[in-house]
């Protein structure tokens, strides 16, 4: 049982945060978004913050951020005073952000497990070489993040020893 819990929280967490990336770059492209759910099936936990509903539901075994307006296809009322926000509306390399970018944040912690040396290179590539004492302090913070992954691990297998 301990097993199945610790996969629904950590399949959970990735699928939050992949749905994150789409709402995140859904917003910054100027996309009105209705909600943001987290699972399928029986609402557990729903709220609004602006004017975006967000939602837990049951089954943590996906989710989804649904976009303002009609579908593809669907015709845009003119009247309508939000149509210029619907995903529809937007020009297409919008579109296609907001479409990549739960992938790219699946692609995020990368950088993370390998304790900042892949995201060091990225950095010196963009902007140049990069102090010793910067270089120290993205280490240390990817260590830090490491030791607290490798944390949760050793607790989640203490746990399930112990709560057999």
């Amino acid at each position: 049982m301990a097993n199945l819990l610790a996969f629904a929280f950590v399949f959970g967490a990735l699928v939050a945060f992949h749905e994150f990336g789409h709402l995140i770059i859904a917003k910054a492209c100027g996309v009105k978004v209705d909600s943001y759910s987290i699972g399928f099936g029986p609402v557990l936990v729903k709220f609004k913050l602006g004017e975006t509903e967000y939602r837990l539901s049951l089954i943590p075994l996906g989710g989804y951020v649904m976009p303002a307006g009609p579908n593809f296809g669907e015709d845009v009322d003119p009247n309508d005073p939000d149509k210029d926000r619907y995903l529809v509306s937007k020009p297409i390399w919008k579109r296609a952000a907001v479409a990549a970018a739960g992938p790219l944040f699946n692609l995020l912690p990368i950088p993370i497990l390998d304790g900042g040396h892949l995201f060091m290179i990225v950095i010196e590539a963009v902007i140049g070489p990069i102090s010793k004492s910067a270089q120290v302090i993205i280490q240390s913070i990817g260590f830090v993040l490491l030791m607290l992954i490798f944390c949760l691990a050793t607790s989640n297998d203490l746990f399930r020893l112990f709560n057999k």
